[in-house]
Protein backbone atom coordinates (compact mmCIF):
# COMPACT_ATOMS: atom_id res chain seq x y z
CA UNK A 1 0.00 0.00 0.00
CA UNK A 2 0.92 3.47 -0.83
CA UNK A 3 1.84 5.79 1.92
CA UNK A 4 -0.18 8.95 2.33
CA UNK A 5 1.59 12.26 3.24
CA UNK A 6 0.48 14.58 5.38
CA UNK A 7 1.74 17.50 7.33
CA UNK A 8 1.46 17.74 11.00
CA UNK A 9 1.18 21.39 12.37
CA UNK A 10 1.50 21.71 15.78
CA UNK A 11 2.71 24.51 17.94
CA UNK A 12 5.35 24.50 20.66
CA UNK A 13 3.98 26.36 23.49
CA UNK A 14 5.22 24.52 26.20
CA UNK A 15 8.17 21.70 26.03
CA UNK A 16 5.86 19.34 28.54
CA UNK A 17 2.99 19.09 26.18
CA UNK A 18 5.32 19.17 23.07
CA UNK A 19 6.83 16.02 24.47
CA UNK A 20 3.95 14.32 25.05
CA UNK A 21 2.90 14.32 21.26
CA UNK A 22 6.59 13.53 20.37
CA UNK A 23 5.98 10.41 21.72
CA UNK A 24 2.60 9.27 19.85
CA UNK A 25 3.99 10.51 16.30
CA UNK A 26 4.47 6.99 14.84
CA UNK A 27 1.58 6.17 13.05
CA UNK A 28 1.73 2.76 10.34
CA UNK A 29 1.43 2.98 6.89
CA UNK A 30 1.31 6.80 6.44
CA UNK A 31 4.18 9.19 5.86
CA UNK A 32 4.19 12.64 7.76
CA UNK A 33 6.07 16.02 7.33
CA UNK A 34 6.72 17.50 10.86
CA UNK A 35 6.02 21.09 10.96
CA UNK A 36 6.72 22.26 14.35
CA UNK A 37 5.59 26.02 14.92
CA UNK A 38 7.36 28.21 17.26
CA UNK A 39 4.87 31.06 19.01
CA UNK A 40 7.43 33.22 20.64
CA UNK A 41 7.17 35.39 23.79
CA UNK A 42 2.69 35.54 23.23
CA UNK A 43 2.14 31.42 23.48
CA UNK A 44 -1.35 31.77 24.56
CA UNK A 45 -2.13 34.19 21.38
CA UNK A 46 0.56 34.36 18.61
CA UNK A 47 0.26 31.40 16.12
CA UNK A 48 -3.24 32.53 15.22
CA UNK A 49 -3.21 36.29 15.51
CA UNK A 50 0.78 36.55 14.69
CA UNK A 51 -0.54 34.71 11.04
CA UNK A 52 1.84 31.31 11.80
CA UNK A 53 -0.38 29.05 11.75
CA UNK A 54 -1.70 30.23 7.90
CA UNK A 55 2.35 30.57 7.43
CA UNK A 56 2.56 27.07 7.75
CA UNK A 57 -0.37 25.70 5.77
CA UNK A 58 0.78 27.74 3.01
CA UNK A 59 4.62 25.95 3.38
CA UNK A 60 3.26 22.68 3.39
CA UNK A 61 3.58 20.24 0.58
CA UNK A 62 0.58 18.17 1.22
CA UNK A 63 -2.67 17.98 0.26
CA UNK A 64 -3.52 17.34 3.71
CA UNK A 65 -2.78 19.09 7.00
CA UNK A 66 -3.59 17.37 10.44
CA UNK A 67 -3.49 20.94 13.13
CA UNK A 68 -3.06 20.05 16.73
CA UNK A 69 -2.53 21.91 20.12
CA UNK A 70 -0.02 21.01 22.12
CA UNK A 71 -2.27 20.05 24.94
CA UNK A 72 -4.78 17.50 22.42
CA UNK A 73 -2.88 14.53 21.37
CA UNK A 74 -4.12 11.06 19.93
CA UNK A 75 -4.75 8.16 22.28
CA UNK A 76 -5.73 5.63 19.75
CA UNK A 77 -3.08 3.40 17.18
CA UNK A 78 -4.01 4.56 13.67
CA UNK A 79 -5.15 7.21 14.83
CA UNK A 80 -3.91 9.32 11.40
CA UNK A 81 -5.01 6.61 8.79
CA UNK A 82 -8.56 6.12 10.68
CA UNK A 83 -9.23 9.92 9.94
CA UNK A 84 -7.79 10.36 6.91
CA UNK A 85 -9.53 7.16 5.35
CA UNK A 86 -12.74 8.81 7.05
CA UNK A 87 -11.85 12.56 5.10
CA UNK A 88 -11.55 10.83 1.76
CA UNK A 89 -14.36 8.65 1.91
CA UNK A 90 -17.01 11.29 2.87
CA UNK A 91 -17.76 14.37 1.97
CA UNK A 92 -16.78 16.10 5.41
CA UNK A 93 -15.02 19.61 5.45
CA UNK A 94 -12.76 18.27 8.41
CA UNK A 95 -12.24 14.91 10.66
CA UNK A 96 -11.60 15.19 14.41
CA UNK A 97 -11.11 12.68 16.77
CA UNK A 98 -13.32 12.61 20.05
CA UNK A 99 -12.22 13.89 23.35
CA UNK A 100 -11.54 13.01 26.58
CA UNK A 101 -10.50 15.36 29.37
CA UNK A 102 -8.22 15.11 31.47
CA UNK A 103 -9.21 12.94 34.32
CA UNK A 104 -10.43 10.15 31.68
CA UNK A 105 -14.05 11.19 31.65
CA UNK A 106 -16.29 10.62 29.36
CA UNK A 107 -16.13 12.27 25.98
CA UNK A 108 -16.81 15.33 26.19
CA UNK A 109 -16.84 18.64 24.33
CA UNK A 110 -15.00 21.79 26.65
CA UNK A 111 -17.21 24.44 27.76
CA UNK A 112 -15.95 26.89 25.50
CA UNK A 113 -16.69 24.77 22.75
CA UNK A 114 -20.25 23.57 23.62
CA UNK A 115 -22.13 27.41 22.01
CA UNK A 116 -22.30 26.01 18.75
CA UNK A 117 -21.56 21.91 18.40
CA UNK A 118 -24.66 20.69 17.98
CA UNK A 119 -24.28 17.05 17.72
CA UNK A 120 -25.54 14.77 15.29
CA UNK A 121 -24.58 11.41 15.31
CA UNK A 122 -21.30 12.04 14.76
CA UNK A 123 -21.90 14.88 12.40
CA UNK A 124 -21.82 18.38 13.87
CA UNK A 125 -22.06 21.99 12.97
CA UNK A 126 -18.75 23.01 14.32
CA UNK A 127 -14.69 21.88 13.94
CA UNK A 128 -12.92 23.21 17.31
CA UNK A 129 -10.14 23.13 14.71
CA UNK A 130 -7.59 22.22 18.15
CA UNK A 131 -7.32 18.96 16.41
CA UNK A 132 -8.61 18.55 12.99
CA UNK A 133 -7.58 16.64 9.61
CA UNK A 134 -8.46 19.29 6.48
CA UNK A 135 -7.59 19.85 2.90
CA UNK A 136 -4.91 22.45 2.91
CA UNK A 137 -6.35 24.52 -0.50
CA UNK A 138 -9.57 24.39 0.93
CA UNK A 139 -8.17 25.79 4.13
CA UNK A 140 -6.79 28.36 2.05
CA UNK A 141 -9.65 28.89 0.05
CA UNK A 142 -11.78 30.14 2.71
CA UNK A 143 -8.75 33.30 3.54
CA UNK A 144 -7.28 31.08 6.49
CA UNK A 145 -7.04 31.97 10.32
CA UNK A 146 -9.64 35.27 10.61
CA UNK A 147 -6.47 37.39 12.37
CA UNK A 148 -8.83 39.63 14.01
CA UNK A 149 -9.66 37.28 16.64
CA UNK A 150 -7.31 37.08 19.58
CA UNK A 151 -7.94 33.30 19.77
CA UNK A 152 -11.33 32.45 20.78
CA UNK A 153 -14.38 32.32 18.34
CA UNK A 154 -11.84 32.40 16.09
CA UNK A 155 -12.52 27.96 14.94
CA UNK A 156 -16.23 28.83 14.99
CA UNK A 157 -15.54 32.02 12.37
CA UNK A 158 -13.52 29.59 10.20
CA UNK A 159 -15.88 26.27 10.78
CA UNK A 160 -18.56 28.27 9.41
CA UNK A 161 -16.74 29.26 6.35
CA UNK A 162 -14.84 25.62 5.38
CA UNK A 163 -19.00 24.28 5.80
CA UNK A 164 -19.34 24.94 1.86
CA UNK A 165 -16.66 22.41 1.36
CA UNK A 166 -19.36 19.81 4.06
CA UNK A 167 -19.68 19.24 7.53
CA UNK A 168 -17.71 18.53 10.08
CA UNK A 169 -16.87 15.55 11.83
CA UNK A 170 -16.23 14.26 15.08
CA UNK A 171 -15.48 10.39 15.03
CA UNK A 172 -15.77 8.21 18.02
CA UNK A 173 -13.46 5.76 16.44
CA UNK A 174 -9.93 7.44 17.24
CA UNK A 175 -9.44 9.09 21.20
CA UNK A 176 -7.63 12.08 21.78
CA UNK A 177 -6.47 13.40 25.51
CA UNK A 178 -7.17 17.14 26.00
CA UNK A 179 -5.06 18.94 28.87
CA UNK A 180 -7.53 21.19 29.70
CA UNK A 181 -6.70 24.01 29.04
CA UNK A 182 -3.21 25.24 28.52
CA UNK A 183 -4.55 28.64 26.92
CA UNK A 184 -6.31 29.37 29.79
CA UNK A 185 -4.60 27.80 32.89
CA UNK A 186 -1.19 28.43 31.85
CA UNK A 187 -1.85 31.96 30.01
CA UNK A 188 0.72 34.79 31.53
CA UNK A 189 -1.46 37.10 30.51
CA UNK A 190 -4.55 36.36 33.21
CA UNK A 191 -5.38 39.94 33.54
CA UNK A 192 -6.56 40.61 30.02
CA UNK A 193 -7.38 37.09 29.97
CA UNK A 194 -11.49 37.30 29.95
CA UNK A 195 -11.36 40.86 28.22
CA UNK A 196 -9.72 39.37 24.98
CA UNK A 197 -12.46 36.60 25.48
CA UNK A 198 -15.47 38.89 25.42
CA UNK A 199 -13.73 41.53 23.05
CA UNK A 200 -14.10 38.31 20.28
CA UNK A 201 -17.59 37.17 21.21
CA UNK A 202 -18.42 40.52 20.14
CA UNK A 203 -16.59 40.71 16.64
CA UNK A 204 -17.93 37.31 16.04
CA UNK A 205 -21.33 38.42 16.65
CA UNK A 206 -21.10 41.66 14.49
CA UNK A 207 -19.80 39.60 11.36
CA UNK A 208 -22.12 37.18 11.71
CA UNK A 209 -25.10 38.62 12.44
CA UNK A 210 -24.75 36.11 15.28
CA UNK A 211 -25.81 36.54 19.19
CA UNK A 212 -23.70 33.98 21.07
CA UNK A 213 -23.72 34.23 24.78
CA UNK A 214 -20.68 35.51 26.49
CA UNK A 215 -18.84 33.06 28.65
CA UNK A 216 -17.19 36.11 30.47
CA UNK A 217 -16.91 34.80 34.54
CA UNK A 218 -17.73 36.91 36.90
CA UNK A 219 -15.49 38.19 39.52
CA UNK A 220 -15.77 36.89 42.89
CA UNK A 221 -17.32 40.01 45.44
Amino acid sequence: MSKINVTLIIPNRYPDQWGKWVSRLKDPGMDYALNRIYTGDRPEFSYTVGGLFDDAVRQAETEFIVYSNDDIYPLTDGWLKKLYDMLVRYPFATVSPWQINQNNASPHFSPDMLYLAHLNSEVIKFCSFGFSLFRRDQFLEVGGWDKNYNWWYGDNDISRRMEKFGPHAYTFGVLSHHDVSATADRSPRQDIYEELKEKDRLYYNKKWNDRLPSLKKEKAA
